[in-house]
């Protein structure tokens, strides 16, 4: 079975609980939004490489 996961740093004025209430939030209105199950993955601020050209917003890591 495929699995989403949604990598997303906290803001820096934001406590990791805080975070992960957030987080944990937004896996449901995701859920409740598009039907999709989604886990949330809440990072600390500056922990996810930025682009430097080409956007790349999707990473299929699924083996055919």
């Amino acid at each position: 079975m495929d699995a989403l996961a949604i990598h997303v740093e906290r803001r820096r004025d934001t406590t990791p609980a805080d975070a992960d209430a957030a987080g944990a939030q937004l896996s449901a209105l995701i859920k409740n939004t598009i039907g999709v199950t989604a886990s949330t993955v809440v990072q600390d601020p500056d922990t996810i490489e930025r682009s430097l050209g080409k956007m790349r917003r999707v990473i299929d890591t699924r083996t055919c």
